[in-house]
């Protein structure tokens, strides 16, 4: 639009004189409408960062306090297991000396017989103390279980310093009670390392126990207060009762200080973390923005009013510039068609939407997506775009819903941006992000549209890789490590050692299988076929050799082999690796049945080989039978069977690199049946 609309606007300004104080009258009541709703989003803002701090750093601190308490647990373990091989007279004191008992972070370490004698200390002086009468005793007597027991904060008989028991239940392998091993622990050191965190001066830390709501340790301040019990009425008591994690905002009815408190329960031990900030403190820094902004505004209003004052003089001004508008007005045609060329050369499908929420143009990358025409597509309104989009599929959970995306696209914000994925929960259905873009003036928006269904795939395959090399390496090469030091440590009897030995190489050959899967099927997918050696191979007698070798002694394994040879072009020890990666896997899965492999011509004019392994176990669900030859993939109805999730892959790419393909039949309940074919030769 030309500079011409100024002139008729110009010829009516002396008539409009009230017009420049009406507008600056609605412009600073817009400003001072606009610093109240951004002084109440702020300050929600402020609470929503300092709760996320108060709940990151409980559930951090709940995490060190989680691991000390795994570490005492695994220590009376380890004492009780000793108790019960040697008896409770332990030199526990000869042991912390020669560093075969860690002393950090714990103050000492002691063993009661059953009736509350101390029999042994890391204390090398000290007496055959009767403890019967103690609660924590009472505890392990009353419900003989190796559980670990976390005690209210005591006051030492000799030092007079704050400790917490950590105790366990010593039980026999006949169900006898034989006393208890108590581990004491300074409680400011479960918080300790987090003292120099600034919370204020009136911030808090504390460790609360979930049963009988007493603080282990609480730090306000400088001053640590262990032993506070929390009233009935407080909301922090009460939030912890309904909920493992909370956040609360209270004031504290220990000091009269109100906080806004990060909750977090731990999993076990019954303790919770709780982290406070003080709120008038938390929010100094909101009501410093709070004041720039309010003399901002008062700026902008006093600006405001001279700019309105003049503003019939700037339009007469303007009216002079209305020659230049041609040239404005070319210049503009130009740049509009550059973008209209950049529009439809974009590889994303966008859609352009007006004032009234129309689809005012589209580009064929849309279309094509979509599957209609431009022209069908001009004119759509929002519920029709959105219904062409997810044709009745219903997304995924996580993903934008119809309703969700139809509001962002009606939506009246200005300058609003909404970005999100859309996944269907039809197999094989195409996964898309989407993003809406609101004009800075609310004229109408643009909605872009672009496939991620093979970033989506990937995402999930290094998902399932990390999880999938946590299992196979991380928790074996764990296990190796635990029973090596056991080993080193002497600690476990000569009898159990074999079996020590034989677990130790078992988990060995576990991350070994890995690592050869792993490297097997990279280097195929790296190298191709380059590595194979390819001739002719008779596939039937290449099956009764891998039987023989390797599963000849396994009863379940029935084959049925063809009358004639059956020879494909391939190579032979690729070839082995999948016979064998398949009857691993029936035999994994087929609950301990009858599994069947047979070779045989495809009964079609083609006469392809092919190659089955059926077995009669868990089978697969629907839904999954698309994903078995991800890698890494593992169905819900194996989790409990040990793999890797590479055997269906490494054979889909072995036979791919054959030239061949491979299909998958699946019932739950009834089996599976996994079938190669490959292109047969003469």
């Amino acid at each position: 639009m030309g500079l011409e609309i100024y002139r008729p606007v110009a010829a009516e300004g002396a008539a409009r004189t009230s017009t420049p104080g009406i507008s600056a009258f609605m412009l600073v009541l817009a400003v001072w409408l606009g610093f109240a709703l951004w002084a109440g989003w702020d300050r929600g803002s402020e609470l929503s960062r300092i709760q996320a701090d108060a709940d990151r750093l409980a559930y951090t601190l709940g995490q060190h306090v989680e691991r000390t308490l795994m570490e005492a647990d695994q220590l009376t373990s380890l004492l009780g297991g000793a108790v019960i091989e040697r008896g409770l007279d332990l030199p526990l004191a000869e042991w912390t000396r020669n560093g075969h008992l860690g002393a950090e972070p714990f103050l000492q370490t002691a063993i009661l017989d059953a009736s509350g004698v101390l029999r042994a200390s890391t204390n090398p002086t000290f007496e055959a103390l009767d403890l019967g009468n103690s609660r924590h005793l009472r505890i392990h007597v009353d419900n003989p279980r190796p559980t670990l027991f976390v005690s209210k904060p005591l006051r030492g008989r000799s030092s007079g310093r704050w400790v917490v028991l950590l105790s366990k239940g010593i039980v026999g392998p006949t169900g006898r009670f034989m006393g208890v091993v108590e581990v004491s622990l300074d409680p400011l050191s479960l918080t300790s390392i987090y003292k120099s965190i600034y919370l204020g001066s009136r911030g808090a830390i504390g460790l609360l126990g979930t049963n009988d709501f007493i603080y282990r340790v609480r730090w306000s301040g400088e001053a640590s207060d262990p032993g506070q019990p929390l009233p009935a009425s407080s909301a922090d008591r009460q939030a912890l009762a309904a909920a493992a994690h909370a956040e609360v905002v209270e004031k504290s009815p220990l000091d009269d200080v109100e906080r806004i408190y990060g909750v977090h329960r731990l999993s076990r031990g019954n303790l919770a973390v709780v982290i406070g900030y003080d709120l008038h403190e938390a929010l100094s820094m909101y009501r410093a923005r709070l004041l720039l902004v309010a003399c901002i505004a008062s700026f902008l209003s006093a600006l405001i009013i001279f700019v309105q004052m003049r503003q019939a003089k700037a339009i007469e001004r303007m009216a002079k510039l209305a020659d230049r508008a041609a040239v404005v007005s070319r210049r503009l045609r130009e740049r509009n068609q550059h973008l209209h060329a950049l529009f439809f050369a974009l590889p994303d499908g966008v859609a352009i939407f007006d004032t009234n929420r129309h689809v005012e143009d589209a580009n064929g990358e849309l279309c094509d997506t979509l599957g209609v025409s431009p022209g069908d597509l001009r004119g759509a309104t929002p519920q029709r775009f959105v219904e062409l989009l997810y044709r009745g599929r219903r997304p995924t959970r996580d993903s934008v819903t119809p309703s969700e995306l139809l509001a962002t696209i009606d939506c009246a914000a200005l300058s609003h941006e909404f970005s999100g994925v859309i996944e269907f929960e039809i197999a094989d259905s195409s996964s898309y992000a989407v993003r809406v873009v609101h004009t800075s003036d609310g004229a109408g928006c643009v909605v872009a549209v672009w496939d991620v269904s093979e970033m989506r795939r990937e995402q999930r395959a290094k998902s399932r890789f990390i999880a999938t090399a946590e299992a196979e390496i991380k928790i074996p090469i764990a296990n190796v490590v635990g029973y090596a030091d056991l080993l080193a440590a002497d600690l476990i009897p000569p009898e159990k050692r074999l079996g020590i030995y034989r677990t130790i190489r078992s988990q060995a050959q576990r991350i070994s299988q890995f690592v050869s899967n792993h490297l097997q099927l990279t280097r195929l997918e790296t190298l191709g076929a380059s590595e194979m050696t390819f001739h002719r191979v008779d596939l039937a007698r290449l099956v009764r050799d891998v039987v023989e070798a390797g599963f000849a002694d396994d009863s379940r394994v029935t084959l049925e082999s063809a009358r004639e040879p059956v020879f494909v072009m391939g190579d032979a020890a690729s070839l082995a690796s999948a016979i064998s990666h398949l009857l691993e896997n029936a035999l994994k899965y087929g609950l301990g049945r009858e599994v069947n492999i047979s070779v045989a011509r495809a009964s079609d004019e083609r006469r392809n080989a092919m190659l089955k392994v059926s077995d009669r176990g868990m089978g697969i669900k629907v839904d999954e039978l698309r994903l078995v030859f991800d890698k890494f993939f593992r169905g819900k109805l194996q989790h409990g069977s040990a793999g890797d999730g590479l055997g269906l892959a490494l054979v889909r790419e072995i036979v791919l690199l054959h030239r061949g393909h491979i299909s998958l039949e699946s019932e739950v309940g009834k089996g599976t049946t996994v079938t190669l074919h490959l292109p047969a030769v003469e």
